[in-house]
Order: C-alpha cells, then sequence, then structure tokens
C-alpha cells in the first residue's frame, strides 16, 4: 500500500510538474531559439561578406602582380636591344652581350621577386640569362618556350622548379623582328614566394589558399596541402600531370575535404563553401576567381571564431533558464502536493471499495475529512461515499443470486457431463472392439475424440469370400451433433458394403442416402476399401479422404493414389474413382484422419504427412497393427502435449512376415548409367557378409541388369519418372529382392514366352530369352501391378542348400 501511495503521488506530482514547466519554459525556449538562430544567420551573413571582400582584395593583389610581370616580359621582348642582340649572329652578338645582361640584372634590381629573366634563341638554348650557370643550356622542350615559340603570351601554373626545390610562375613572350620573324623567346620566372606573400596578409585565424583548374591547391600556408588535390583526379590527367615533372613525388593525392570536392579553378564558380577539415572541424570558405589566371583564390574562416559570442550568449540564456525552471520547479511541486493528497485519499478508498473492504473505504479518516471542504474536492469525497454505499447494497443483492443460480449449474453441469459420459460410451462401444484378423494377416483401429463426442469412426466390416472392408470416415464438425451423425453414416455404409461389392459403387449408394436425409447440410469425408486375403489386394474409394499409406516390407512408405472425387452428403449423383495396391508379406497400411497431420505442437507446427511417413518407415515389417496403433496415439500425445485440437482416428493393416530380417534399399534416378551403380553396391553389400552371399551377386546383378534395362530402355516416359528402388535381404536360406519400378503398370513374367532353344539364332523369335535367363537364375520370380507401380519379388537361395545363420 505504501508503495502504491507513493506511485501515485509521484505520479500526480510529476504530471503538474512537467505542465508548469512546459507552460512556462517552452515559450521561453522558443523565443531564444529563434534569436540565437537569427544572431546566428545574420553573424554569418556579415562574416561571409568581410570573407568575400578580403578574399576579392586578396585576389586583385595577385592580379595585379601577375598582370606587371606579365606587362614586364612584354617589355623585354619588344625593347629593341634585345630584338637586335637576338637578330645578330652568334658570332656578332658579343657587342651586344654586355649591355643586355646589365639590362637583365638592371630588371631583377627592380624586381625582387624575380626569381631568373631568361633569353632563347629560336632553338631553345639560353643566349642570355641571370643565372650563369644556366647559360648555354636547351630548354626546347619546356612548355614556356613551345607555347611562345608559336606566338603565344605563356602564363604558367605555380610550378615547383626542376632544378630548385622552389614553387614559381613562368611568364614568355616571342621576340619578333621588324619582319615579323621568330628572334628567340623572353622569359621571366617569377618567386612563388611573391604569391604567397600576398596571401600571407590575410586576416589572423584566416587561410587564403589557391586551386588551380584541375582543382589542385597550388599554394597554402600549410606545406602538407600544397599540390594535393580538392577532390579524386582524373587517372589520365593524374598521370600526365605526373609526367610533366613539375610536382614532387607523393603529391596529387586527395585531401578528402568534404564540401570543396568538385570545386576547380579557371570556371568562373565563386560563392561560399562549408567544409570540414581533416581534423573535422567545420570551415566557411569564400571563393573568388582570379581575371588574370585560371586560379581561384579561396579564404576561409573556422565557424569557431565567429560563433565564439553567439556560443557565449548561449550558455548565459541556458543558465536564466534553469534558474527559472528550478523556482517553477519548486512552485510546482509545491501545488502538486497539495492537489495529490486529497486525491491519493479517495484512490485509496476506491481500492478498498474494489477489493470488497467497505467498512474501511467509506470511513477512512482521509476521506472523511474531505467530506466537509466546499471545493471541488469535496464534492467529488461526497459523491466516492454515496456511490461506495450503493455498491455496497448491490453487491450484496447480488452475490446471493449468484449462489443459488451457481448451486442450480452445477447441478445440471454434474447431469449433463453424466450423461455426455455416458454417451461417449455408447459411441466407443458401436465402434468395433475385436478386429478380425487370419492367417498371415490381422488389423487394429482406435478412435480418440477431441471432445466428449467425436465425429470420426472407423469400422471393420466382414464380407463374402473371407474379405474384409475397411472403412475411416471423418464427419464434418465435432462433439454432439457430428456423433449422431457420424452413427447414421456408419450404417449406411454398412448396409451398402453388404449388398454391394465395389468399393466406389458402395460409397455412391452411401452418398445418395446421406443427401436424402441430412436436414444439418452435414458432410463427410470417407475411405472405404476391401482388403481381399486370398489375392492380397487392397482395393478402395475415397469421398474427399486423403489417401492410404503403405509401408512396405523394405521399409519404403507410399501413399496410394486418390481422386479429388466429393465427400458424401454434398451432391447426389456423385461417381468415385477406385484404385487397387497389391500387399505382400511384411506390408503394412494405415488409414487415418486428418486429425493425425493437423496436430499441432505448443508452437503451433503441424505434426504433417512428412512426419507420419518417417515414423511409419521406422516400423518393423509385419508390425503388431495394436501395437502400432498405440504407439502413434502415444507419439501424437507427446507432440501435442496438451489437449488435441482434432478427432483421431487409425486404421492399421499389417500382413505378417513370414521370415523377418533387416532389409538393405537403395533408390537410384532412372537412368542406364544408376544399373551399374546399382550392381556395384550390391556386390559390395554381399560381398562384406560371407564367401556364400557374395556368390549370389552374379545371378542377383544379371537379373536386375535385364529388368531394369527393359523398364528403362523400353518403358520409361519421356518426361522422366521417380526413382526406382531395390530392397535387399539374407536369410537363412539364400537372399530376397524386392524391386519397385514406379513407371511400369504389367507383370513382365505374366507376358514372357518361353524361347525355344533348339533354333538358331537367324530362326529364333526376339524377345523373351532375357526374362527367360532371369527365371532360369533366380529360385522364384513374381510380380504385382497396382495403382504405384510393378512390384517385382525374386529369390535366390545358396547354392550348397545349406541354411545360414
Amino acid at each position: 500500500m505504501a508503495e502504491e501511495r507513493l506511485r501515485s503521488r509521484v505520479s500526480l506530482t510529476l504530471k503538474v510538474v512537467a505542465l508548469l514547466l512546459l507552460a512556462a519554459l517552452l515559450p521561453m525556449l522558443l523565443v531564444s531559439q529563434l534569436q540565437l538562430r537569427g544572431s546566428l544567420e545574420t553573424v554569418q551573413s556579415a562574416e561571409e561578406k568581410s570573407l568575400l571582400l578580403e578574399g576579392q582584395s586578396l585576389a586583385r593583389q595577385v592580379d595585379q602582380l601577375l598582370e606587371h610581370k606579365r606587362q614586364t616580359v612584354l617589355m623585354l621582348a619588344e625593347y629593341s636591344l634585345v630584338q637586335d642582340f637576338l637578330a645578330a649572329p652568334p658570332g656578332g652578338r658579343q657587342s651586344l652581350a654586355a649591355a643586355v645582361q646589365g639590362h637583365l640584372q638592371l630588371l631583377m634590381r627592380g624586381n625582387p621577386e624575380f626569381a631568373n629573366l631568361y633569353l632563347l634563341d629560336p632553338q631553345g638554348v639560353f643566349v642570355a640569362v641571370t643565372d650563369p650557370e644556366l647559360l648555354g643550356e636547351r630548354r626546347q622542350f619546356r612548355e614556356y618556350f613551345q607555347r611562345a615559340a608559336a606566338g603565344e603570351m605563356y602564363v604558367s601554373n605555380l610550378l615547383m622548379g626542376i632544378r630548385t626545390p622552389e614553387p614559381g610562375v613562368y611568364f614568355s613572350a616571342p621576340v619578333r623582328g621588324a619582319d615579323g620573324a621568330l628572334l628567340g623567346v623572353a622569359a621571366v620566372e617569377l618567386q612563388g614566394a611573391a604569391i604567397e606573400a600576398i596571401l600571407a596578409r590575410a586576416t589572423s585565424g584566416h587561410q587564403a589558399f589557391l586551386v588551380d583548374q584541375d582543382g589542385l591547391v597550388i599554394s597554402h600556408p600549410e606545406a602538407a596541402w600544397r599540390y594535393r588535390s580538392l577532390g579524386q583526379l582524373d587517372p589520365a590527367r593524374a598521370a600526365a600531370i605526373r609526367a610533366s615533372g613539375y610536382f614532387p613525388d607523393g603529391t596529387l593525392t586527395p585531401l578528402g575535404l568534404a564540401g570543396l570536392e568538385n570545386l576547380r579553378g579557371g570556371t568562373g564558380q565563386g560563392g561560399f563553401f562549408p567544409y570540414r577539415g581533416s581534423d573535422g572541424e567545420a570551415w566557411l570558405a569564400a571563393a573568388t576567381p582570379l581575371q588574370r589566371q585560371t586560379w581561384t583564390l579561396l579564404l576561409a574562416e573556422p565557424e569557431r571564431l565567429f560563433r565564439a559570442p553567439l556560443d557565449s550568449l548561449f550558455q548565459r540564456s541556458l543558465g536564466f533558464l534553469a534558474l527559472a525552471g528550478l523556482g517553477l520547479l519548486l512552485l510546482a511541486v509545491a501545488w502538486g502536493r497539495a492537489l495529490s493528497r486529497p486525491l491519493l485519499a479517495m484512490t485509496e478508498s476506491a481500492a478498498r471499495l474494489q477489493r470488497g473492504d467497505y467498512a474501511a473505504a467509506l470511513e477512512a479518516p482521509a476521506l472523511l475529512a474531505l467530506d466537509g471542504r466546499r471545493d471541488e474536492l469535496g464534492t467529488l469525497a461526497r459523491v466516492l461515499r454515496h456511490m461506495g454505499e450503493e455498491v455496497y447494497r448491490r453487491e450484496f443483492h447480488l452475490d446471493q443470486q449468484v449462489r443459488a443460480r451457481t448451486a442450480e449449474l452445477e447441478e445440471a453441469h454434474a447431469r449433463v457431463a453424466g450423461e455426455l459420459c455416458l454417451a461417449r460410451e455408447m459411441q466407443q462401444a458401436i465402434l468395433p472392439q475385436d478386429f478380425p484378423q487370419g492367417p498371415g494377416w490381422a488389423c487394429h483401429g482406435a478412435m480418440i475424440p477431441a471432445r466428449e463426442m467425436g465425429g470420426d469412426f472407423y469400422d471393420c466390416i466382414p464380407l463374402a469370400g473371407g474379405r474384409l472392408g475397411l472403412v475411416v470416415a471423418d464427419v464434418s464438425g465435432k462433439g454432439v451433433p457430428a456423433a449422431f451423425f457420424m452413427a447414421v453414416c456408419r450404417t449406411l455404409l454398412e448396409e451398402a458394403a453388404r449388398e454391394l461389392e465395389a468399393p466406389g459403387a458402395v460409397l455412391a449408394r452411401a452418398n445418395e442416402l446421406l443427401c436424402a436425409r441430412n436436414p444439418m447440410a452435414f458432410f463427410v469425408t470417407v475411405l472405404y476399401g476391401v482388403f481381399d486375403p486370398a489375392r492380397g489386394s487392397f482395393t478402395y474409394a475415397s469421398a474427399g479422404h486423403h489417401p492410404p499409406l503403405l509401408r512396405r516390407a523394405p521399409g519404403w512408405v507410399n501413399a496410394g493414389p486418390t481422386a479429388c472425387d466429393l465427400a458424401l452428403g454434398v451432391l447426389e449423383g456423385a461417381d468415385y474413382q477406385e484404385f487397387t495396391l497389391q500387399l505382400g508379406p511384411g506390408d503394412l497400411l494405415l488409414l487415418s484422419t486428418d486429425g493425425v497431420d493437423e496436430a499441432c505442437s505448443p508452437q503451433g507446427e503441424q505434426f504433417g504427412a512428412l512426419r507420419l511417413q518417417q515414423w511409419l518407415a521406422a516400423r518393423d515389417p509385419g508390425s503388431d497393427p495394436g501395437d502400432c496403433c498405440r504407439d502413434l496415439l502415444q507419439e501424437l500425445g507427446e507432440y501435442e502435449a496438451g489437449e488435441a485440437a482434432d478427432d483421431v482416428t487409425l486404421l492399421c493393416l499389417s500382413l505378417t512376415d513370414p521370415v523377418p530380417g533387416s532389409w538393405q534399399c537403395w533408390a537410384l534416378p532412372p537412368r542406364l548409367e544408376s544399373i551399374g551403380d546399382l550392381s556395384r553396391a550390391l556386390e559390395n553389400w554381399l560381398g562384406a557378409r560371407g564367401a556364400a552371399a557374395a556368390g549370389l551377386a552374379y545371378p542377383a546383378k544379371l537379373s536386375l541388369d535385364e529388368l531394369l534395362t527393359n523398364a528403362i530402355t523400353h518403358g520409361l516416359p519421356a518426361d522422366g519418372a521417380a526413382p526406382f528402388r531395390l530392397g535387399v535381404r539374407l536369410d537363412p536360406g539364400g537372399l530376397a529382392l524386392q524391386l519397385h519400378i514406379p513407371w511400369q503398370r504389367f507383370d513382365p513374367f505374366a507376358a514372357a514366352q518361353v524361347p525355344d532353344l533348339s533354333l538358331g539364332v537367324a530362326a529364333r523369335p526376339v524377345g523373351g530369352l532375357g526374362l527367360h535367363l532371369v527365371c532360369s537364375c533366380m529360385d522364384r520370380c513374381e510380380a504385382r501391378v497396382d495403382a504405384l507401380g510393378t512390384w517385382i519379388e525374386l529369390y535366390k537361395g545358396f547354392n550348397d542348400g545349406k541354411d545360414r545363420p
């Protein structure tokens, strides 16, 4: 009770606290969030403008530097002294060499950002240069010479020098004579440090860097970024750049900067690009395309720099909200307790009313104290007390009525239970309790209803000529109505079976009678068959019932064929197709209702036809039918582990095996190659059982080869068939073989003619010799044909005539 009171108080108090906090703090949080977002957008917009203006300023400075150096190299190419020098023959340049060299040195002193100045003749040979070591060397393969020699004013990328590991930009222009003929090339190398000095003017905390038309970072304050790509380079373009030799080894690898991977210089692409650095920090970059080169200048700033003031403001706002929330929390707790105490008192009284403790509920001091209040809580307390008194009066009266009615129902239930028990005993009594048997065969049945009475039944009907009619049926529905209909069906089937011989005719007669006497529209599925011990056959017909299961002596289990015929009682004039199974020693025939297949485990999985066939295959040949029924019922009970959902009915017919023994079985696909596999397996099996058994291998293999070759070659359907199966067993007298050919429907021995061996080969009729050979090799050859195919039984005794263990 104490724990329940605590839970109630805490629950109500928390609800009041949550409501007040939401009502007060939620608007404050929303306003603060909107203000913070607006401030962030304003600051970011201002910062973007600042970055853009600063980036444009740096880009203009780089453009001015490039344009100035471009004009310098053009002036050098148009200087008359340079033109006269390059126009003179190689032997006549000595007189002008000193003046030209002095002019180059003067330009170097006036432009300290230059690394070198060059004059090259039309063959690409340095004829004047500020670095004496280069004089006389050839550079006809350099792009700055080739482009200028072709008549272009050329400005290179920011490249790493080949001789020195310093970056630089090459400017070149053609030097032409008065007639426009190419006299040579003037070239200038601008130090990369001059460009880096401009980029270093960026505001503290900012990073300015250049990206070329391939997305390569050609200048950056951090050396690790230089000559690496923003995104993935095209493999062919990357190979061409590496082949130029202007970039160090190990460069051109992608930086992996999310947000900048698609940025390229020379496209005119500008604007703002948020991205994340290699360490995951968020940055904002402003991109400005250069006018004088296919480069883009990016000025980047960490977002934390302009967000820091807003973060501080947000933390102060959170502190204010926390203090306000604490005050509201204390106030809400006080209000919640003041509201929860009276409600808790009424809750306890209501709980006592629910348990039937009326005196404690209606006279509780806390409830009586609330009775005098003039507010809504007092009104609620008075209503609760009045309701409790009314409930007490009604419950007392109802309890008296329930006691009287319960006594009447118990008496009626006992009477009905006794009648149902008697009815169940009577139903079981009309089913066969003593089961017929004869020489070499026996049968047994059982029916377990799911309720007091069931709708399933079985019957064993003695017929003329020593034959036996076997019936298994399942009436629609369960309980008493199904049981009454079951009795009618059983009587009609028995009358029809004694008057008619054919199972199909028996079902047709019973169907006509049921359709005429079925006002409640019940129906029943029936499997009725006639067992003829003299012929070893079981001929049956099915009225909507699932087929019988036949276990052959070697352990094979087959479901007999069946037609989709109507159940009895559904429609007049129905016909029923008949099928015949040939039975042999050791065979076991099982008829059952769907209560077996549909038995469910506690997990909802059905027992199923496959599990039933596996259980039947594990039985011994010629098993006692009574043991089979009892064992299967026990197996189903353990599988269901509870109350059965449907009636279960079994009827088992067993043909005893005169020579018990263990069968070895093989199943092979219907191909000629399988005959050789079977022969080898049979020879190995017999060889492992002694010399006497091994001596039977040859006639057995010869007979099987002849029978299977004929069946596969001349009888196999074009669309194939099920595997053929062979069972073998050694008994004290010799070797027994049982061969099942499912696609064959005739007795080969009945059609065989004994060949006239006195005739010559040419005069002898074709056919018959192979089967004659089989009959000569084996001591006994028999065949049975039924709806499942041809069953051939062969037997070969030991050659010495002695019994073998």
